[in-house]
Order: C-alpha cells, then sequence, then structure tokens
C-alpha cells in the first residue's frame, strides 16, 4: 500500500487501535518517508458510500447539532477581508450553516457535498447553488471564487495532494484559502494519552479492532500540514494560522477521559517543546499564485 502522501511503499504500524468496518480492518500506518499516518487500506468508493451515507454520518454530525464554532470564526473573517458580493466555495458544507451565514452577510455563496440526495436537498435548504463533488469537479464553467473554504474535509481525502489541487485550482489569484480542521497526531494531552494507550494495548497484545469508523483517511501534526501547503502552493501567504484542541474525543466516557480532555483544552494552544498544542488547525491563506 502506498503512503497517500509521497507514494513510498515503506511504511511501519502504529500504535493507534484499528477499525473493522464492513467485514475490512483498516489499520494507520505511519511512512517511513514523510512521515504521514494514513489509513490502509485506502477505502474505495463502496465502503465510502456506505461510510458516508445520510443517516450514519451527516445526522450525527451534522444536522445532530454538532457544535462547530469555527464556522461562525470563518464568517467574521470572510467579513474582515473580503468585499461584499464576493464569491465564496464552501467545498464539503456539512449542513450548510456556513452557506446561509455568508447569504446572509451579502456574499455569493455556493456548496460542494459528497453526495447528489444531499447536495440537492441543502440548495434548497438555502436557497443557493451545491453541487455534487464530481458534478462540480468535471462540469463547472463559471468564473473562480475570490475565498474556497475547506473545513473538516481534507481529512477525508483518499488522495490528498490531487484532490486539493483539483479543488484549489478553482481560486482566483490572489484569493483567501479558509483551512480548517483536524491535525490529530499533533502533540496534545489527549493525542499522548492514546498514543500511551496504544502501547499498553500492543504490550499486552490486545490488538483487537475499536468501535470507531474509518472515516479519517489521514492523521497529521501542524507541521506536516503547513508543509503540505507549501508543497502544493507556488506562492502564498498566511495571515492567520491558530492551532487550538476542542478535546475531543475525550469529553466524553471515564472520568479520566473527560479530565484528560479538559486538560487539554486548558493548555490549548500552548507552546510545548518548540510545538503547539492542540488538535485542530485554522488557517487562512492568501494564495497568489496556484
Amino acid at each position: 500500500m502506498p503512503c497517500v502522501n509521497c507514494q513510498s511503499s515503506i511504511h511501519k504500524p502504529t500504535n493507534l487501535r484499528p477499525f473493522e468496518f464492513n467485514g475490512i480492518v483498516f489499520e494507520y500506518r505511519k511512512c517511513r518517508s514523510c512521515e504521514w499516518c494514513f489509513l490502509d487500506p485506502v477505502p474505495d468508493e463502496k465502503v465510502l458510500g456506505l461510510l458516508y451515507q445520510r443517516d450514519s454520518y451527516h445526522d450525527k454530525f451534522y444536522f445532530s447539532g454538532f457544535d462547530n464554532p469555527l464556522a461562525t470564526r470563518a464568517l467574521d473573517v470572510s467579513a474582515d477581508i473580503l468585499n461584499p458580493g464576493s464569491s465564496i466555495l464552501d467545498f464539503g458544507c456539512g449542513d450548510g450553516s456556513f452557506l446561509s451565514g455568508a447569504k446572509a452577510r451579502g456574499f455569493d455563496v455556493c456548496g460542494v457535498e459528497y453526495t447528489k440526495d444531499l447536495a440537492s436537498e441543502l440548495s434548497q435548504l438555502h436557497s443557493c447553488k451545491v453541487w455534487q463533488v464530481e458534478e462540480f469537479l468535471n462540469n463547472r464553467t463559471q468564473e473562480n471564487f475570490d475565498a474556497i473554504r475547506i473545513a473538516d474535509v481534507f481529512e477525508h481525502f483518499t488522495k490528498p495532494v490531487s484532490q486539493f489541487l483539483d479543488v484549489i485550482r478553482f481560486l482566483k489569484r490572489g484569493g483567501y484559502l479558509l483551512f480548517e480542521g483536524p491535525i490529530e497526531n499533533n502533540i496534545s494531552p489527549v493525542f499522548l494519552s492514546i498514543t500511551l494507550a496504544g502501547l499498553m494495548r500492543k504490550l499486552l497484545k490486545k490488538t483487537l479492532p475499536g468501535m470507531g469508523l474509518p472515516y479519517h483517511i489521514i492523521r497529521l501534526t501542524e507541521i506536516q500540514q503547513l508543509n503540505f501547503f507549501r508543497k502544493n502552493l507556488d506562492d502564498f501567504d498566511v495571515m492567520y494560522w491558530e492551532v487550538y484542541d476542542t478535546g475531543w474525543p475525550y469529553l466524553k466516557g471515564s472520568p479520566i477521559r473527560r479530565a484528560i480532555g479538559r486538560l487539554a483544552i486548558t493548555v490549548s494552544g500552548k507552546r510545548f517543546l518548540g510545538r503547539s498544542l492542540g488538535n485542530r488547525v485554522f488557517a487562512v491563506l492568501k494564495v497568489n499564485k496556484v
């Protein structure tokens, strides 16, 4: 299985717990060349279709009231850096909360979603154009966008380099990339706890698959995420960059887990051994050349 980033075939197992879904065991591997952590095997289109069904994914994480404060922050940033009427693409728009907020602030906004049914539903719900992803990438003919938002999407890319470039090519020169999402292998109390628990399971030879689902194809650090932009964007300026922590997934469960989650939030963004503590990044990049 080649690395999803650099295509190297030399990688090693991690201490992260594997998943079993649809009769397949998925485990995270770490590339010995670029050190990216990625899911092996990478889910194919059939498995992705099962993973991202409306009732088992979007209803659970978005339409059930999933709280993502960065949607509001991204709207505030958009109002600061863009003129009224500017065009914004929300690639992977979830429940469409950013779409409605951007529209209310006077932006020309549209979105992209994975399935055709959800794209159609969101389009009607928010009275703006929402494409299904293949429809957008293959058939779109309108002008490029002043800003593109990629939020909680990058970690789902099965081919992150080509898929990212497929989206970013629709950004105007000098346009803005509003990027947000998890950096799950970044140092934090939760990451250290998960790593220690995995090491203990390995030593005790308790390697049975966990109860979660393989939603996230890649797990990166802050530096790996920034270096990805440096490698794949010809010229850009970092306008804003923040690492912070939500405590996920340790805000539920045993008292010890919840305490670790709260500690992660408390120390969020602080520097430790030259690194920022946190499990998420919010960034605004001005892309001068795609």
